[in-house]
């Protein structure tokens, strides 16, 4: 009865989080490992990944200190490896130490004009810089 009220508890979270961002009529893909880590991916942001990284590479995520506000996502495509995770095609390159800082966040794939970005929806921020670059987090455990 205690994990169903949790999950309980967790989808509805969850689907707050996705009306807070506007994308609530988004299909979104839950990519987890043992480690109950979470990080959700939009069906565009799917799209564009499988795109952009054919069956060869991956999609790299750091976490690293930098900025006003103290952390700032760093994305790079880097060669796949058979240790990375593989969610629905797309294959993400993520260090366990960097995972507690991505829990529960949301790819999304932002287009403006001609140009798209993946941005992150991530509930543990709590401040970013005037620029967007950096960002503050109250890290959930």
């Amino acid at each position: 009865m205690k994990a169903q009220k949790s999950f309980h508890l967790f989808f509805h979270l969850t689907l707050d989080i996705f009306k807070k961002i506007g994308i609530n009529n988004t299909k979104t893909v839950i990519i987890k490992n043992n480690m109950n880590f979470e990080l959700f991916l939009t069906q565009n942001a799917e799209n564009f990944l499988k795109k952009k990284l054919g069956e060869s590479q991956s999609l790299q995520i750091r976490i690293k200190n930098t900025g006003c506000s103290g952390y700032a996502y760093d994305l790079k495509y880097t060669e796949k490896k058979p240790e990375h995770l593989i969610f629905r095609g797309v294959s993400f390159d993520i260090k366990e130490e960097d995972k507690i800082y991505l829990i529960n966040s949301v790819i999304n794939l932002k287009t403006e004009g001609l140009n798209s970005k993946l941005v992150f929806e991530n509930p543990q921020s709590i401040n970013e810089c005037g620029c967007g670059e950096s960002f503050s987090l109250k890290v959930i455990k």
